[in-house]
């Protein structure tokens, strides 16, 4: 079992909703895939359109997409309620996630209701799996407030990655309503604001962590850290104490660790002071000093003067040669302070480079 996978009732839902978790995941080497259970363009000359923009998407967020049925639906209650669980059994069969992340059961939407139904009447099958539901996709709606979060994934760079992917639904003559992606971005920092970072995007845990430590103490830790962080974060010190305690006795026992290493380690050593147990747990040769899937949050003395050079002369826009003329350093000598400024800033490639650093005023002089 690896990655991520996301299960949307129509295109450019799964990306509204967790787009920039999707970008994160796959910037961070995490595979995710992406299945709709509609194409919904109910005029066929269109339908292409709306296929082709899902595949762009794809491309820029860097998932795989799956299709139920090849895309041979337009709407979801179109799909016998019996078809659509085993359909869902039988993505997650082929994908084999960690994760699943899907509606939430409450949305206002019917078709993401009858999807979110059948994705929890799935879940029987995969025990093993954690679900995550996202809210609705349209704040108009009664029920959007009443979606209650209780994790929050940050976006850096990845949130004008997500912003592109949608941009690919603004095609000429799409068959449903316009986006509003300046709502897209207000939404994206209220989440942001809640979590203490610029952007994020809200999920919510369905499952009880505890329930799972006894038969299947991986899965149950991961639950337990995730929910220890998304608390910190949220300024909610002695939930997230109270969520890490177990978390660290569940892995003394087991000798499970690898659930330590899927979130910020510098969130958990907030969390442990110096001096408690959970603290010595952390600080232990089998976890100290050992990389985590995702970047930590960076400080920006953490970028040595070497590395603050080479990103100032990144904002020029010229070939990576040119800069090392310039600073009187050898082509791959630059090559290599690049790589370690995109691990450190939890970025892939310039330009969200260069976004990340403005939000760090690393380049401010």
């Amino acid at each position: 079992m690896s990655g991520v996978l996301v299960i949307a009732a129509h295109p450019d839902d799964a990306e509204l909703a967790v787009g920039g978790t999707i970008a994160r995941l796959t910037e961070g080497g995490v595979p995710v895939d992406v299945a709709f259970a509609t194409v919904s363009e109910h005029a066929a000359e269109r339908r292409h359109l709306r296929v082709e923009a899902a595949v762009r998407a794809a491309e820029i967020l860097g998932h795989r997409l799956h299709w139920l049925r090849e895309g041979s639906f337009d709407q979801v209650e179109d799909i016998p309620e019996y078809e659509l669980v085993g359909l869902v059994d039988g993505l997650v069969e082929r994908t084999r996630p960690r994760v699943v992340l899907s509606h939430w059961d409450g949305d206002s939407h019917g078709d993401h209701v009858r999807l979110a139904r059948a994705v929890v009447a799935s879940s029987r099958r995969w025990p093993g799996t954690t679900l995550c539901q996202f809210g609705a996709n349209e704040h108009r709606t009664p029920r959007f407030a009443e979606f209650a979060p209780n994790l929050f994934v940050p976006m850096a760079g990845q949130f004008e990655r997500k912003l592109k992917a949608l941009e690919a639904y603004c095609y000429e003559g799409q068959g449903f309503s316009p986006l509003d992606l300046e709502w897209v971005r207000l939404h994206a920092a209220s989440c942001g604001a809640r979590a203490g970072v610029p952007f994020a995007e809200a999920l919510r845990l369905t499952a009880d962590a505890a329930s799972y430590a006894g038969a299947r103490p991986r899965v149950g830790l991961e639950l337990l850290l995730i929910r220890a962080c998304a608390a910190w974060r949220a300024q909610r010190r002695e939930a997230a104490v109270d969520d890490l305690a177990p978390a660290v006795g569940i892995a003394a026992d087991t000798g499970v660790l690898s659930p330590f290493l899927t979130v910020p380690r510098a969130d958990l050593e907030a969390i442990a002071p110096p001096g408690s147990w959970s603290r010595e747990f952390l600080d232990g040769p089998a976890l100290a000093g050992r990389d985590t899937v995702f970047p930590e949050p960076l400080q920006a003395d953490q970028l040595s003067q070497a590395e603050l050079r080479v990103l100032r002369e990144l904002q020029a826009g010229v070939p990576l040669a040119h800069i090392g003329r310039r600073l009187y350093l050898s082509e791959s000598t630059v090559k290599t302070h690049v790589r370690r400024i995109y691990r450190k800033l939890g970025v892939s490639d310039r330009a969200h480079a260069l976004d990340r650093a403005r939000e760090l005023s690393l380049l401010d002089d």
